[in-house]
């Protein structure tokens, strides 16, 4: 086979594009072997020449001994493309070795909007590009034979599949959630915890993340593992309830000093709960209840000696004012007039305001 003979397409492509591949310029002649017979072709045959300059000569016949006649031609054979109908029989011409490889820019950039529509009627289009649908707020990477070439934005995407492995890997650029549950953690005390933890995380550079990380996720997450075990170790179980914002702060910088560079952005990091052991939490239950307990015993001696403070004080003031001993005494006489439902007075007014009630 003389020439680039890996431009074996299928006939529904060859149908829809203008110039599906030139042979060696010099040559100036594009030696053609078709299973195809369709008036339709003419007209596609002549653009192509026009557009090129490139003269086709066809050489006609059955798929199978087309392909029998390339194979016994071997490499003296002058077929530079291979049409036909089927493409189980492409699939056996490959497999046989008669193609050759070809560099072309055109196969290797997306395909045009017009020509995937066309192919996508025809039914051929997933037969011979990689289809993929990049979402919004996301951003599409593409791989040919594994090598990272261009990033892709949000829409569909169609890419010619004949010269090597091309696949499209989408990247999320909007902020997730991670949640590191259930992490089983001694703090600097031996108090075992059970602790979890929530991220929010974003991807700004997904060409860096992919080049430096495997995975950005599990990379992000070890690392809120570790800050995590980490800050706890450091703390005793008095001070990790007492300030978790000062805890919060310590592992968001861990994880912010390792994903640095990576392409990916620490938006904010929380404990979510601090589980204690049954036993433990009875004993803290119990601290906690005595706290109170003395708390309160503090409080009530402390308004009792108060209340003592003041009844002294008052009997100061009525031991120096008789007035004002009379009027505690009609105090008195009033409450003790509530509770009485019939009061029989004897010797007038005077006996009920001076011999009723005395203070002595």
């Amino acid at each position: 086979m003389r020439h680039l003979l890996k431009a074996a397409i299928c006939a529904a492509y060859f149908c829809v594009l203008a110039t599906p591949v030139v042979a060696k310029a010099e040559d100036q002649a594009l030696n053609l072997y078709t299973a195809r017979h369709y008036q339709t072709d003419e007209a596609l045959y002549a653009d192509f020449t026009r557009q090129t300059g490139i003269k086709i000569n066809r050489i006609e016949g059955g798929e199978d001994p087309l392909f029998e006649r390339i194979k016994n031609e071997g490499a003296n054979s002058p077929a530079d493309v291979f049409i036909t109908v089927d493409i189980g029989r492409l699939w056996r011409a490959e497999q046989a070795g008669i193609f050759a490889q070809v560099k072309s820019k055109t196969l290797e950039s997306r395909i045009p909007a017009d020509v995937q529509q066309r192919l996508g009627q025809l039914g051929v289009l997933p037969r011979v590009a990689v289809i993929s649908t990049v979402p919004s707020e996301s951003v599409g990477l593409l791989f040919i034979d594994g090598t990272l070439r261009q990033t892709l934005d949000a829409g569909l995407h169609a890419f010619w599949n004949f010269n090597g492995n091309v696949s499209v890997e989408r990247v999320e650029l909007r902020a997730r959630s991670l949640d590191v549950s259930g992490q089983e953690l001694l703090s600097r005390d031996k108090v075992t915890l059970r602790v979890n933890l929530a991220a929010t995380v974003q991807v700004i550079d997904p060409v860096r993340a992919h080049r430096t990380l495997s995975n950005a996720d599990e990379f992000v997450y070890r690392q809120l593992q570790f800050g995590l075990r980490q800050a706890i170790a450091a703390r005793s179980l008095d001070e990790l309830l007492g300030d978790k914002a000062a805890l919060d702060g310590e592992i968001a910088a861990h994880v912010q000093a390792a994903i640095e560079g990576h392409g990916v952005r620490l938006l904010g990091v929380g404990i979510k709960d601090v589980i204690l052991p049954g036993e433990m939490k009875e004993i803290l239950n119990g601290v906690v209840l005595a706290e109170k307990q003395a708390q309160a015993s503090v409080i009530r001696r402390r308004e009792e000696a108060n209340a003592t403070r003041s009844q002294l004080n008052t009997a100061k003031l009525i031991e120096d004012n008789p007035v004002l001993m009379r009027l505690k005494e009609l105090e008195a006489l009033e409450k003790v007039t509530e509770k009485i439902d019939t009061l029989t007075v004897f010797g007038g007014l005077d006996g009920v305001l001076k011999q009723l009630v005395t203070i002595r």
